[in-house]
């Protein structure tokens, strides 16, 4: 019996000293984690004080500067000076929007600087490694002080616009005096407190176009004291349609064989804009301003082509229309000894000189995709296909000639 209590006093195994040690490391590592997030989140804490400070001190210097017409009108969205607290740095923003009398409406549209009731007023502090903390932001509404505006300065109203005047809300527009603003739910980015003169409005969002397919849309107004300009900018989600060029058979499935001779016109034309090109390929995706009346299109750069494959597709914005175009395809032999320098001249048009050149080696066919319409195959030396010219139509879109 002694022996057996000896044994038991005899201290602790191996064992028992590693799971000590493995529950000891793991109670101290959850203790770690949750000092070093206690002072994480302290030093956040202080960081969002702080910040929340500065939002209260700058909207109450607004406030005060706003009690005036000068002070007023010159509220408008900007970028302020950085701030300083204890080391860190803190950005400062404005955004502020117009309110006008019950029933004005836009700003751009109607009432102007005199309409004015009040201004709401955001006020956004951010810092850097802010993390997962949200920036602070101050919002409040500042009344006009009954002085309607600033007799010094005027206002610049930009309406943007898709087809049909449909509103674009939500799109960056820049003033060339530096100014920014979103337009609003009405298409509208309105801009107060600027210096008689004049100032360039450019909208600017991805994907975007304006009418004659550039990616930005601009217009340039003159402001006047004491008054609001409006313009208008025609802007919107652009249309990318695949076009292709087939020359279709017999038995009314496009026909591949037949290519391009070199590099081929077409014409895209809309009644306000005309978007024609060419191409060395049977297929091109143009980038679109999507008018409501879509877009006329055919191979060729002549009108004189037009009636037999004109071809109108709608256009609505962000779509991808796939558009078939009918072509003629025309077989040129030579089966001769030796090569001949081909000319083929559009000739029922003479508003239309299209023409293509190429060299035909002897014996080989070339099938040319052409735009419709009466075409004559001559020699650079003068000798003539046959036949001496073939006509390409919708209802018998190919034909053959051949040297000698």
């Amino acid at each position: 019996m002694d022996e057996r209590r000896q044994d038991d006093d005899a201290g602790f195994t191996l064992l028992e000293v590693v799971v000590a040690m493995v529950i000891f490391g793991i109670v101290a590592s959850s203790t770690a984690v949750v000092l070093v997030r206690a002072v994480g989140g302290s030093s956040d804490n202080r960081a969002r004080a702080a910040a929340a400070n500065v939002a209260a001190q700058t909207m109450d210097a607004l406030r005060q500067n706003a009690q005036t017409g000068q002070g007023y009108t010159d509220l408008t969205t900007r970028q302020l000076a950085d701030v300083v607290v204890q080391g860190r740095t803190y950005s400062v923003s404005t955004s502020v929007s117009v309110v006008l009398k019950a029933g004005g409406g836009s700003p751009c549209t109607s009432g102007g600087l005199s309409d004015e009731v009040y201004k709401k007023v955001g006020v956004m502090v951010t810092w850097p490694a802010a993390g997962s903390v949200k920036p602070v932001r101050s919002d409040t509404i500042v009344q006009n002080p009954g002085v309607a505006t600033d007799l010094t300065k005027g206002a610049l109203g930009v309406v943007v616009a898709g087809p049909g005047g449909l509103p674009e809300a939500r799109v960056p527009v820049t003033l060339s005096s530096g100014d920014a603003k979103l337009t609003d739910d009405s298409g509208c980015a309105y801009f107060s407190g600027l210096a008689g003169g004049t100032y360039t409005a450019t909208a600017s969002a991805p994907g975007h176009v304006d009418q004659s397919g550039a990616a930005t849309a601009s217009q340039s107004a003159g402001v006047q004291a004491a008054s609001a300009t409006v313009v208008n900018l025609p802007y919107a989600t652009a249309t990318t349609p695949r076009i292709t060029f087939a020359t279709v058979g017999a038995d009314g499935n496009a026909d591949p064989s037949y290519t391009w001779f070199g590099t081929s016109a077409y014409t895209l034309k809309n009644t306000a804009a005309d978007r024609s090109g060419s191409t060395a390929t049977n297929t091109v995706s143009p980038t679109l301003y999507p008018f409501a009346s879509g877009y006329d299109v055919w191979l060729g750069p002549c009108a004189g082509e037009a009636p037999a494959s004109r071809v109108n597709f709608a256009t609505l914005p962000g779509t991808s229309p796939q558009v078939a175009v009918p072509v003629g395809g025309l077989a040129i032999s030579n089966t001769s000894a030796a090569s001949v320098d081909v000319v083929v001249r559009h000739t029922d048009s003479t508003s239309c000189p299209t023409s293509y050149t190429g060299t035909l080696p002897a014996g080989v066919t070339f099938r040319a995709a052409l735009p419709f319409g009466q075409w004559t195959v001559t020699s650079a030396g003068g000798a003539v296909a046959s036949p001496a010219a073939v006509t390409l139509t919708s209802g018998a879109p190919t034909a053959a000639v051949s040297f000698p």
